[in-house]
């Protein structure tokens, strides 16, 4: 009986180390705040990892400003590491795009890539979390603040975000500047130029250079519509004031984002658009598995609109098949 006794103990004190990882990592990010158009790099130092341990880096776009990454908060960039397995040299020099170790010494990993990297998920003004996991478990997940300020422009956009035309304000949408509509075409005349997460009472104010913008407000479960989404002129010194109107979604799409060379190559971190026939426009972004759920309309426009969908990894655009809401 002793010995069966002492053999569970032994059993259970196993099980126990193996569901505990063996060390307590560390990393900071440097810099820890930098303005919307900071040009330069970001740099991980992760130190206290096993030898050639795995590891995933993930950003999220705090909207709710907790300090803690939940539901409500967009997944916006991730990437794989390996201690000990630099990144991508072409002819020498090192590809900045491609995160990889930098550091010679076992344990510790440095890591630097370009802040902006041509997507402009990044340089949304409002606070970010990182966070630093192990896919095998062999560390403790570790999680760092980041943020990113809005350069002192002399002039801004201010105003609230509301529900439905209404005075009901919506907390933590994100707002995004677009050039004007192209002549003689509907929806934004390109990418976004600046972008900012309103605080928890609806409110923003975004900073940017003189010029004329069209101004659009996402959240989950509600949507914009290009229509009438404002196209405004910013003048030199000047406050411009202007309320953003969210209409609510009462259905949803999911689905799957990946690689199309690559079926098995799913893309975490990517921001999806689903467009309406008659102009409305949902926004969200893929999971660390790389699904979604869109906001759309309701049902009872599912016979006479149809939605497109577009997927916007760093530089690369990619138009999916259209779709209509289903129950």
């Amino acid at each position: 009986m002793k010995k069966i006794i002492a053999v569970l103990i032994g059993l259970l004190m196993a099980g126990s180390l193996a569901q505990t990882p063996a060390v307590a990592a560390t990393f900071t990010v440097t810099p820890a705040v930098v303005s919307n158009t900071y040009s330069g790099y970001l740099t991980l130092l992760i130190s206290n990892v096993p030898t050639g341990a795995a590891m995933v880096v993930q950003k999220y776009l705090d909207l709710n400003t907790n300090g803690v990454i939940d539901g409500t908060d967009w997944l916006v960039q991730q990437f794989n590491l390996t201690d000990g397995q630099a990144g991508m040299a072409i002819a020498g020099v090192t590809n900045f795009n491609v995160p990889g170790d930098l550091n010679t010494t076992t344990g510790a990993v440095t890591v630097s890539w370009n802040f902006m990297n041509g997507d402009f998920l990044q340089n949304i003004v409002g606070k970010y979390l990182f966070k630093l996991s192990s896919p095998s478990g062999q560390f403790t997940p570790v999680t760092n603040l980041f943020t990113v300020t809005n350069f002192p422009f002399g002039q801004n956009f201010t105003g609230n975000v509301v529900s439905n035309g209404t005075s009901t304000t919506l907390s933590n949408a994100v707002v995004l500047l677009f050039p004007p509509p192209r002549p003689g075409g509907g929806g934004p005349g390109g990418s976004p130029l600046a972008g900012v997460v309103a605080n928890n009472a609806g409110s923003y104010t975004v900073q940017a250079p003189p010029g004329t913008y069209q101004l659009f407000s996402f959240r989950s479960n509600f949507l914009a519509n290009m229509n009438t989404a404002p196209v405004l002129t910013l003048a030199a010194g000047l406050t411009s004031i202007a309320n953003l109107t969210l209409t609510n979604a009462t259905q949803s799409i999911s689905g799957t984002n990946y690689d199309a060379s690559n079926s098995s190559l799913r893309l975490p971190g990517t921001l999806i658009t689903a467009m309406s026939t008659n102009g409305l426009l949902g926004v969200t972004t893929t999971d660390t598995n790389g699904l979604f759920s869109a906001p759309v309309a309701g049902e009872s426009m599912r016979t006479t609109q149809r939605w497109w969908f577009m997927a916007i990894w760093g530089r690369r655009t990619e138009l999916m098949s259209p779709l209509e809401p289903r129950e």
